[in-house]
């Protein structure tokens, strides 16, 4: 009954923590680390099945044994059933404590998980979009006191375009995602501004950082959905990769892992390119327009730039 109980109790956490999560968005990260969060979903409430399974039962038990032993005996010997009164607790009690310590751990885990779950978050409104634009007006953002982003102007419909310079890239991705919304200045997808719809049915953060696991490329791309392998190569094209892919074996290329990440060279040095040769090309076009302006707003860093790109030949 404690077992199934307890299991009932993580399986509904695990839930409620994961869809509370997907409407937060991104913007949990502001105030928990994504580490903190697995282990909350993981270990944190896997403690909580001790309190629920082990510590409870025991520390009623240890309550209810003691003065159940001294009624039924008392009426055969008193003075047994005294002794039996003061005797008895000893022992429940040395296996409570030994429950103790890790059920205090899933205590303060619960403490944290109510926290996250009892969060107030502001609804979303869902739109229909149609046609895609995104765009900028009068962008202003910092972190602190000091600002990042300082009057940004951009529209961009549906084509690649690059962002350049030694800061505020990645903020931009921040914004864009909803992972903060302290900015002063418009933002907006389409028609709404950002900060007030939501986006994740029309925007996705691809990161440079992304893991995959030891395996084929097909387990990693059906870990989320049972995807057949026509939905797979449709989505390869899509992210510009299906010819490096089908390059590498197809989509049972083996994963183990990231090639030359211990000797990363430049783009335009590595055997294998990432990208169709088309959007290849796109890249260039955009290094071509920023690197003379890179020279002028930021010469010393375009110097590093080329010295460390000869002298990696």
């Amino acid at each position: 009954m404690s077992y199934l109980s307890s299991h009932i109790v993580k399986e509904t956490l695990r839930s409620r923590l994961y869809k509370k999560l997907s409407k937060i968005g991104i913007e949990y990260t502001n105030k928990w680390s994504t580490a903190e969060i697995v282990q909350l979903s993981s270990e944190g409430i896997e403690q909580l099945e001790t309190y629920f399974a082990n510590y409870i039962p025991q520390f009623f038990y240890s309550l209810i044994a003691p003065i159940t032993l001294f009624i039924i005996i008392s009426f055969m010997n008193f003075k047994a059933a005294l002794v039996l009164l003061v005797c008895v607790p000893l022992i429940p009690m040395r296996q409570l404590g030994s429950y103790f310590h890790i059920a205090m751990n899933g205590m303060a885990a619960s403490d944290k998980l109510f926290v996250i779950l009892e969060k107030e978050i502001e609804e979303k409104q869902n739109v229909k979009l149609d046609s895609y634009s995104i765009s900028a007006h009068n962008l202003h953002f910092g972190y602190t006191d000091k600002e990042v982003l300082q009057g940004i102007h951009f529209k961009a419909f549906k084509e690649m375009i690059g962002f350049v310079g030694e800061s505020g890239k990645s903020t931009i991705v921040s914004l864009l995602m909803g992972q903060y919304s302290n900015y002063r200045g418009e933002l907006k997808l389409s028609n709404y501004k950002i900060k007030d719809i939501n986006i994740y049915p029309y925007m996705a953060l691809v990161s440079l950082e992304s893991y995959l696991f030891s395996g084929t490329l097909k387990d990693n791309l059906s870990v989320a959905k049972d995807a057949s392998e026509k939905e797979m190569n449709s989505v390869l094209e899509k992210v510009g990769i299906l010819d490096f892919v089908h390059e590498q074996g197809g989509l049972n290329m083996y994963i183990e892992k990231r090639p030359f990440m211990e000797t990363k060279t430049f783009c335009s040095q590595c055997k294998v390119h990432c990208y169709k040769k088309d959007k290849r090309e796109q890249i260039r076009k955009v290094m071509r327009f920023s690197g003379p302006r890179m020279l002028v707003y930021h010469p010393i860093m375009a110097i590093r730039h080329l010295y460390y790109q000869i002298t990696d030949k």
